[in-house]
């Protein structure tokens, strides 16, 4: 394929999720750029710092961030996002160094052990946290799964937030009503792992669930599943608010914390440990 088939690839492959997407620190639009677009506009200091197998980046324009497209996994996470000019003069999110000490933490479990496999051909995630044979607790998995797809009404995009890496395929079953799948998750191993399932029909973005790069209403579904033990405590609230305002309609969740589920739909109260 040549330089500007690629291009073309990209572009065409991009533009159904283009309209949904906005910068997770402005809210603001964005645009699409090459690779030889992106590296032009880059200062010689930040070029060093882009992701192997980049192919292009999404731009805000209004705070000088491009987000690497890496492969064909866009990054929205802040440490990945190339400044277009000094970092001094570019918006950052506020920090909170405790939530980013957990991200960091549980990022890096992921990437370099939980979504790798063990001889047996099992993610260590799924090994250490699941039931691989459908009885007991994993028969219970099994089914909590499968109940959501009754209250998933179908339409252009699902949204996966926290995907993983689609651990148990009874999880592709979530796509089935919909033109698109976007999967949503701060591990990389994770979405490479995810993206070779859903193929042409679905969008890996690699971001914070607390800072999604997604216009309010862009989803006519969402399914979360086994995510709020993973968020900072002081950023649940945040995380479930956002996600929720992303569609319309509700969104069924599976939340397993301390071996017991929980499950969230738009409109109805999160219920935590003790409540």
């Amino acid at each position: 394929m040549s330089k500007t088939q690629a291009e073309d690839y990209l572009s065409k492959r991009f533009k159904p999720l283009q309209s949904l997407l906005c910068c997770p620190v402005s809210r603001g639009e964005l645009s699409l750029l090459s690779l030889p677009e992106l590296i032009s506009r880059l200062p010689e200091h930040e070029r060093a710092r882009v992701p192997a197998e980049t192919t292009a980046a999404f731009v805000s324009e209004s705070v000088a961030l491009a987000y690497p497209v890496i492969g064909q996994i866009i990054s929205f996470l802040e440490q990945d996002a190339l400044h277009l000019r000094d970092a001094e003069t570019t918006a950052r999110m506020p920090a909170d160094q405790e939530a980013a000490d957990v991200k960091r933490s549980v990022k890096g479990w992921y990437d370099s052990f939980g979504w790798k496999k063990n001889e047996r051909g099992l993610y260590h995630d799924t090994a250490l946290f699941s039931q691989s044979k459908p009885a007991g607790h994993g028969l219970y998995e099994l089914e909590s799964h499968l109940s959501l797809l009754s209250r998933l009404a179908g339409g252009a995009f699902v949204l996966d937030a926290a995907s993983g890496a689609i651990a148990h395929p009874e999880k592709l079953a979530y796509s089935w009503f919909y033109r698109y799948r976007v999967s949503v998750d701060l591990s990389l191993a994770a979405l490479k792992e995810a993206d070779a399932k859903v193929g042409e029909k679905g969008y890996c973005c690699l971001a914070d669930i607390c800072r999604l790069p997604f216009r309010d209403d862009s989803f006519d579904g969402i399914v979360s599943a086994y995510t709020i033990q993973h968020i900072p405590d002081s950023q649940q609230a945040q995380a479930v608010k956002g996600t929720l305002s992303r569609s319309p309609s509700f969104g069924p969740s599976v939340h397993h914390h301390r071996r017991r589920a929980y499950t969230l739909a738009r409109g109805h109260r999160l219920r935590l440990p003790g409540n």
